[in-house]
């Protein structure tokens, strides 16, 4: 798990991802100042964005319908040719080529899976840097009241959603915040006060942030529910595209088989464990787009039954 959350920390050392996630960003920004409530913001964000990915859900939809509808028909060339395995593997990849049967489409959305959780854990970082940068700007002119940054059981939604963590980040975590990625949202004396605070392991910004820290002291900033949700519903997403056992398709022959339940299961772990140490906004995002593929899948899944799928000029099979 830390080998993988270093990898994604590398990734701020990325050109294209740094450059994608400050778009995502100041996409973001202009919602937010139209919404003017950043949770708010970032629902409405991810929503619109699964919408407009939701030609990529159709046709991955239709791809799983084919190879589910498919299975029979392997089923009977493996046993038509059980005792010679190569001519059954190339019956099984002419049939595949013939009805146009394709793993890749059926994963489509599942390649921007990887991309996209990047770009938006950069993108929800830069915002969480920058938020926390204000809240001690803020401190510093005297202004100690930070609860518009709180929702529901969270005390501040730049921090983790965690029974561990701080409301305030600590003088050495902010010490650690790069600042040059964020110096055109500051002016230039704004700058020079971050960069002040963040000196000797953040010795001055934990002097400012004393009174805020005070209002929380004995509190934790979450209590583990975003995680846990994330997590869990990362498992419920994979269960509902993938379906019962029985009626999942027969692997393609050539492509691997990763819809194994360990591999969600480690997906949903490290789901779980990304959001428990990055700010909770990411956490809600993660949340909105799994709900939402999973609202998608489900209404796909009626429109595009599995097994509706008739595939002609196939009776010699029978």
């Amino acid at each position: 798990m830390r080998r993988l959350t270093r990898a994604l920390d590398d990734t701020e050392d990325n050109a294209l991802f740094n450059a994608l996630g400050k778009l995502v960003y100041q996409l973001m920004m202009a919602f937010n100042n139209w919404l003017q409530y950043p949770v708010l913001t970032v629902v409405v964000f991810t929503v619109i964005l699964r919408i407009i990915m939701s030609p990529l859900d159709i046709i991955s939809r239709k791809a799983l319908q084919k190879q589910t509808a498919a299975q029979p028909y392997i089923a009977r060339i493996q046993k038509k040719y059980a005792g010679n395995p190569q001519v059954m593997q190339k019956k099984i990849g002419e049939f595949n080529r013939k009805h146009g049967i394709s793993m890749l489409k059926g994963c489509l959305p599942m390649l921007l899976t990887l991309p996209l959780f990047i770009i938006f854990l950069d993108a929800m970082t830069t915002w969480g840097n920058v938020s926390n940068c204000q809240i001690y700007l803020q401190a510093e002119a005297g202004d100690y009241d930070i609860s518009e940054n709180s929702w529901l059981w969270i005390h501040n939604i730049w921090s983790p959603d965690s029974g561990l963590a701080d409301v305030i980040p600590s003088g050495e975590k902010f010490s650690q915040i790069p600042l040059d990625n964020i110096k055109e949202i500051f002016t230039e004396e704004e700058m020079a006060s971050l960069r002040a605070a963040a000196e000797n392991g953040g010795a001055k910004y934990t002097a400012v942030m004393q009174p805020v820290a005070a209002q929380y002291e004995g509190y934790r900033n979450g209590w583990f529910i975003l995680p846990l949700l994330s997590a869990g519903l990362v498992l419920l997403q994979a269960f509902v595209t993938q379906g019962r056992k029985k009626d999942r398709p027969a692997p393609v022959e050539g492509m691997p088989n990763t819809g194994g339940m360990g591999m969600n299961i480690f997906i949903a772990l490290f789901s779980g464990y990304i959001c428990l140490n990055y700010n909770a906004m990411f956490a809600i995002y993660w949340m909105t787009s799994n709900l939402c593929a999973i609202i998608l899948t489900l209404i796909l899944k009626k429109i595009y039954p599995a097994k509706s799928y008739v595939f002609e000029g196939e009776a010699e099979l029978s």
